[in-house]
């Protein structure tokens, strides 16, 4: 062997020999996925902004809606599961606003104080899930995809009228192994329909429904809404 190779030659052995002896440290690392719990819900109220509507029937419109439908979906990574094993609790907030001032020294009365100059409105998120019941009607062979009711049972009243969260969360329970889920959705709760006039029917049993072609009106906002009927009506924060 040529003696001007045998110096590069041992080097690349103890190279390759230094290199095997990490081996173990170069391994890569595997990667677990647990089982994920998914819920998706699709609103059905008003496809176009993507919410549910609720109506009160106030303000001289006795017209009410008091059900807001929404399309769902669970899946455990990707397939569907079981309905009979899926359990669905609602938590609903209702995101309020509310009145600021500027700092008085004088006055005896709580006030809110504002927390900047420019902080004209702040925003009160407030618990009333006590006030909505949710019931998920499943596709009849089991599976867990089907039709999420969601009801207004406290009173009609202009106290309500808001924008809400409506959180969907779902547990799947599957011998001892517990998997949960959750999807988070709109509710405009108005005090009455904008738009066009809505149409009275009678239904198989005598009772009457409403039905609302535009309850929003040109309104983008449902927060903005609330606030002209809450000013309308004579409960503008």
């Amino acid at each position: 062997m040529n003696k001007l190779l045998v110096p590069s030659a041992a080097a690349l052995l103890i190279l390759v020999v230094a290199l095997s002896s990490f081996t173990p440290a170069l391994a890569v690392t595997r990667v677990v996925v647990a089982p994920f719990l998914q819920v998706v819900t699709i609103p059905e109220d008003d496809q176009v902004r993507q919410t549910g509507v609720m109506i009160l029937g106030l303000d001289g419109h006795p017209e009410t809606d008091f059900l807001a439908q929404f399309k769902i979906i669970v899946t455990l990574n990707g397939v569907l599961v079981d309905a009979d094993l899926v359990k669905i609790d609602c938590n609903v907030i209702e995101k309020d606003k509310e009145a600021v001032s500027n700092p008085k020294t004088t006055s005896k009365t709580v006030i809110t104080y504002k927390q900047f100059d420019r902080e004209n409105l702040r925003t009160k998120l407030l618990d009333v899930a006590d006030q909505f019941r949710c019931k998920p009607k499943w596709k009849p062979n089991g599976d867990s995809v089907g039709v999420l009711d969601v009801y207004f049972t406290g009173p009609a009243v202009k106290e309500y009228i808001a924008d809400h969260i409506l959180v969907v969360e779902a547990t799947y329970t599957l011998g001892r192994q517990v998997f949960k889920g959750a999807e988070i959705q709109d509710i405009c709760l108005l005090g009455f329909a904008m738009g066009t006039t809505p149409i009275k029917v009678t239904k198989s049993n005598g009772d009457f429904h409403y039905i609302f072609p535009n309850p929003m009106g040109d309104y983008q906002s449902c927060e903005e809404l609330a606030l002209y009927q809450r000013y309308i009506i004579g409960g503008f924060p």
